[in-house]
């Protein structure tokens, strides 16, 4: 009868999956083989599976002591699969990359579960206070995390620049640091230092992203600060490296970019749930992109919330936006003919002093709606920010 054999072997995307022989002379020869096949680089998924079916026969005449062989046999001698690095959700909820477990453990990561139908692992590269981010997909967590905790720290952390990555995109999974004072990050900030066109954030900004360039240094510092007052903190940032060349690359002067015909934008700081205080924050001065899909020409804007400037509950628009002010290019209400740039007040809308939020429309493309706020807000005002939905229109013909 055919021996039957069990051996596995890992390389890169690839788990070789092979038997465990009783006879060493097989076991022996089925491992080098196996090895010449993973070193040589060249070998195509065709000559892979020629060279399986060669070997399968030769293997057979040395190996089975019976002329007869089962065709079920015959093509079971070793299974190849072959998985993309792609995300992957950890047993604890984490984000990971899909890597077998030789990869993992070569790379410094942590395995967290298992993904590709369980030939390969969920692999987590965890960094926190004082790391170096050097893996795509890379998650920067608190100290404690998941766990709150409620003292006074800097926690900085550097990302270095791989080879042909020009940007990366940070997804704040959760973000939680003390509310503003009077819409100022007094207390807990997180910043990018030297780049002065990425705003200081605070507050509850969970769900939020932002995207940055390298510059010629190669590295992109970040840094955490939390001090003054006793409040639980928290944050999971994934770190995505994003190629130069790569259609998923934002424009540059984008702090935050989509894709899709339809969704959500909202300023930073705006799911806070304190009811009592100004919750926009200052000093922003930021483009929110949407990307224009293949035959839409337009873009509405509808607004669930607009509250930047005042509190009379009454929209403003053009020249008299001087402080907080939301900017989208030749906006129009829908069905009328006045356009402008400028919008402020408690209320989005085209009529000065109207006491209701409408849609506009803008066809300036690229889609862009900019968010700016100076230094001062009156602490009566108790303004929020925005939450907008965005929804792309075809283009007519």
């Amino acid at each position: 009868m055919l021996y039957e054999c069990n051996f596995i072997m890992y390389h890169h995307r690839v788990t070789y999956h092979f038997g465990e022989c009783s006879d060493p002379g097989h076991h022996a020869a089925i491992k080098a083989i196996a090895a010449a096949m993973i070193n040589y680089s060249g070998l195509t998924m065709t000559g892979l599976l020629y060279f399986y079916l060669c070997f399968g026969v030769i293997l057979s005449i040395n190996a089975k002591p019976s002329a007869v062989r089962d065709k079920k046999s015959f093509f079971s001698f070793f299974a190849l699969v072959d998985f993309p690095n792609e995300l992957c959700q950890t047993d604890d909820l984490l984000v990971g990359t899909c890597y077998t477990e030789w990869e993992c453990k070569n790379l410094g990561g942590k395995d967290r579960g298992s993904c590709a139908a369980k030939f390969g692992v969920c692999c987590v590269f965890e960094v926190s206070c004082g790391d170096v981010v050097r893996h795509n997909n890379s998650i920067i967590l608190s100290p404690s995390y998941p766990s709150t905790f409620t003292d006074t720290r800097r926690c900085d952390v550097t990302i270095k620049k791989l080879p042909n990555i020009c940007q990366v995109r940070l997804d704040f999974v959760k973000m939680t640091l003390a509310q503003p004072s009077n819409t100022a990050c007094v207390n807990d900030q997180f910043f990018v230092p030297g780049f002065l066109n990425i705003p200081i954030i605070c507050g509850e900004n969970s769900g939020q992203h932002i995207y940055i360039d390298f510059t010629e240094n190669n590295e992109l510092p970040l840094s955490f600060v939390t001090a003054r007052v006793s409040v639980e903190r928290v944050w999971n940032v994934r770190v995505a490296f994003i190629g130069c060349d790569s259609p998923e690359r934002a424009p540059g002067g984008c702090l935050q970019y989509y894709k899709g015909t339809k969704g959500y934008v909202s300023s930073f700081n705006f799911e806070s749930t304190l009811e009592n205080i100004p919750r926009h924050l200052s000093d922003q001065n930021y483009a929110i992109c949407i990307q224009p899909n293949p035959g839409f020409c337009h873009i509405r804007w509808t607004p669930e919330s607009f509250e930047l400037t005042g509190s009379d509950g009454t929209a403003m628009r053009g020249e008299p936006c001087q402080f907080d002010w939301v900017s989208i290019p030749n906006a129009y209400k829908e069905g009328g003919t006045l356009s402008f740039d400028r919008f402020c007040g408690t209320r989005l809308n085209t009529i000065k002093k109207s006491p209701e939020s409408v849609s506009l429309i803008s066809a300036t493309m690229p889609f862009t709606l900019r968010f700016v706020t100076n230094a001062k807000e009156l602490p009566q005002s108790k303004n929020r920010g925005f939450k907008m939905k965005y929804e792309q229109l075809p283009c007519v013909v």
